[in-house]
């Protein structure tokens, strides 16, 4: 069996890393937390992280 979602609780600092190596995996990852705030913020830290290594020419935006 393959696994290709994930479903994060918590979207603090260890969920976060989880759901960006997750999603950076290939897999579709589901982040939850009570707080949509640090959802959001967690999304938008992602999306920076993200970016940085096309903006280095180190990845192409397929990759990311």
């Amino acid at each position: 069996m393959k696994i290709k979602k994930i479903s994060v609780l918590g979207a603090g600092t260890l969920g976060l890393g989880i759901i960006h190596v997750g999603a950076m995996g290939g897999l579709e990852v589901i982040g939850y937390d009570v707080s949509r705030e640090s959802l959001d913020k967690a999304d938008r830290t992602i999306r920076k992280n993200m970016s940085k290594p096309v903006e280095l020419g180190k990845a192409q935006a397929d990759d990311c």
